[in-house]
């Protein structure tokens, strides 16, 4: 089995102060390949790690803000989120939770499928993202494949369909006794499965699992004979995305798992026939747009009634003049209008710990008050900011009030895995909406 080195979200390895960990980086510096130097310059290059081959010291490597996991020829890296301060079991599997979630996947089936997700002792974030995608490819094997009706076009010694007359005067003038027809048949070989056919083709260089790597492979079987090989884009999921009809919409679901694996795979070259494709694939995820993202679903799902929740609502905040461009925007993250009380509530969230949050960020929120404007006009008074919680317990002040204006920040917190939690036991109705009513109430210091 490979050693797997384990870093901290902005966090060094090797600690200098271990000997261990300092021989194992002399050890991976005098056994790099080729292909691992591919590997590291690609991880360079997208900022995701800083890999320095330091003389007679060996490698150091410095995490950023991704989190995820590549195999390289004798290790395996993984960048753990910071909001684990130290090793968890089921990390792993708790963030891809919280990813399916943030990507508006059916919480019913984060939950059905949870029994199902077994933490293996070499299970790292993709090896749950993926194994959910072969549990969706079960279930529609199960259900049996939709099959679309797919138009041809082609020469044949008998008619069938309608004769197309320009390419048949050809034949006739060739004197080839053919028919050219075109036709409508019922196919496997639509947009919905070459989508899934072509991200379990990508996930075999991404699995780190060996035992789900042979369920993947067998999956590639299955789907070989009855979809073509041909590339897939993320743009193309996005425009399947407005598609989707009572006919095909249980591959919604599937479909955003590919979605994530694809956005978040490394380097591009997967079609080249060379030596480099052979790679293992990196696999990084951000968790600034994660985080994000699951507080946006917590509020639009959860929030209650009388209250809309807009996301990255825009309004203009600067008059360019002398220019042609109207003005410049200002987007906060989320923007809740309580129609019952005539109130705009202002929400930014910050994928920082605690003692991180910066004057920097106290100025963006405030311009955020004092430009954005609410029901009828009036002048918003206050905002908040929400911050994941770490495992740690950190002293931290929960309130920045503004001496002259008086506005006010508060500062919440918010644990992913305990909102999972209190959703898994169906308090939807008592704990969870609590605790959402909490980030938006004014701390009481």
């Amino acid at each position: 089995m490979m050693e797997t080195i384990s870093v901290f979200e902005y966090a060094t390895w090797p600690d200098p102060n271990n000997l261990k960990e300092k021989q194992t980086a002399q050890n991976i510096k005098n056994n790099l390949t080729p292909s691992d130097d591919h590997i590291i310059k690609f991880l360079q290059d997208e900022n995701i790690v800083e890999f320095d081959k330091i003389e007679n010291q060996g490698v150091r490597i410095k995490a950023k803000n991704m989190i995820g996991a590549v195999n390289f020829s004798k290790f395996k890296l993984q960048i753990i989120p910071k909001i684990y301060k130290k090793e968890k079991k089921d990390k792993w599997k708790n963030i891809a939770q919280c990813i399916h979630f943030a990507r508006n996947y059916s919480i019913e089936k984060i939950f059905k499928y949870d029994k199902r997700l077994v933490a293996k002792e070499d299970f790292i974030l993709p090896d749950f993202l993926i194994k959910t995608l072969v549990i969706e490819c079960q279930e529609l094997l199960k259900r049996g494949l939709l099959k679309s009706y797919v138009t041809h076009e082609e020469n044949m010694p008998y008619i069938r369909g309608k004769l197309i007359l320009k390419n048949q005067f050809q034949n006739d003038v060739r004197k080839k006794v053919m028919f050219f027809n075109e036709f409508d048949e019922l196919e496997f070989d639509n947009i919905e499965n070459r989508i899934i056919f072509q991200t379990i083709i990508q996930c075999r260089r991404i699995v780190v699992n060996s035992k789900l790597k042979k369920e993947v492979m067998k999956l590639i079987q299955q789907f070989s004979g009855i979809v073509q090989n041909v590339p897939i884009k993320v743009s193309d999921i996005t425009q399947m995305e407005k598609k989707y009809t009572r006919q095909n919409s249980h591959y919604e679901d599937a479909h955003i798992v590919c979605k994530t694996i694809l956005e978040n795979k490394g380097i591009s070259d997967f079609y080249e026939h060379d030596k480099k494709s052979s790679l293992s694939i990196p696999f990084f995820v951000d968790m600034n747009k994660i985080f994000e993202d699951f507080i946006t679903r917590i509020f639009q799902d959860y929030h209650g009634v009388g209250i809309s929740v807009r996301n990255q609502a825009r309004q203009r905040a600067w008059i360019v003049s002398g220019s042609k461009i109207s003005g410049r925007e200002m987007r906060p993250d989320i923007v809740l209008d309580d129609s019952i009380k005539k109130k705009t509530t202002i929400i930014d969230v910050k994928y920082k710990i605690n003692e991180k949050f910066s004057m920097s960020d106290l100025y963006q929120i405030g311009f955020y008050i004092h430009e954005y404007k609410g029901h009828g006009g009036e002048q918003i008074k206050e905002a908040f900011a929400i911050l994941p919680k770490s495992s740690e317990k950190l002293n931290h002040q929960n309130t920045f009030e503004a001496e002259k204006s008086k506005i006010k920040i508060y500062l919440k917190y918010v644990s992913m895995d305990e909102f999972l939690r209190l959703i898994k036991r169906k308090e939807c109705d008592r704990g969870l909406k609590e605790k959402i009513l909490e980030l938006t109430v004014p701390t009481l210091n």
